[in-house]
């Protein structure tokens, strides 16, 4: 992944865990923050319950106030995971750590834009776990094939879309020896 994921005009969305430079000042709101207008706690840099620390981190500093930012000419590469079973893997820890501690923030200006992908996700996957319910349903209830071109031809074309997001981010060629 590159740095124009992450950042917009040098604006940083997540902090790298690998390649993040502190002011020691925003480390000890940080940790004078925690247990009282942050979660963990009281004098710890990092809540120690959070799985990706780097995002917790960015969160925490940002509901302080904090500004990070980026050099344009910084690149930040994320290892694609060699299978489909380490990537789900990653990205499941990945969510569902996000989900607890936007949990434990709460819906404020800082998290805000935290917020907008986790529910555009889940009503994805509602979305498509629903399609294919029906879809499935529907097949089993009739007794007879019928074709519905529209719902067919809204999955494959949600199914095309999925396909070439990910082959663009690189996964697909990661998946394959």
């Amino acid at each position: 992944m590159r740095a124009g994921h992450e950042s917009r005009r040098g604006r940083v969305f997540v902090l790298t865990g690998t390649a993040s430079v502190f002011r020691p000042a925003a480390l000890q709101a940080v940790a004078e923050n925690r247990g009282s207008a942050l979660p963990g706690v009281a004098g710890d840099v990092y809540d120690t319950w959070a799985l990706t620390e780097d995002n917790e981190l960015t969160i925490a500093l940002k509901s302080l106030g904090g500004l990070m930012v980026s050099p344009p000419e910084c690149a930040v590469v994320t290892e694609l995971m060699p299978t489909w079973r380490t990537l789900w893997a990653q990205r499941l820890r990945w969510q569902r750590d996000a989900l607890e501690y936007l949990g434990a923030y709460g819906l404020t200006p800082p998290t805000a834009r935290y917020w907008a992908p986790k529910f555009g996700l889940g009503y994805g996957v509602i979305a498509l776990s629903s399609y294919l319910l029906l879809s499935l349903l529907t097949v089993l209830a009739l007794d007879t094939w019928i074709w519905f071109p529209f719902w067919l031809g809204l999955g494959l074309l949600f199914s095309f879309e999925r396909m070439v997001t990910v082959w663009r981010g690189g996964c697909w060629r990661a998946s394959w020896p």
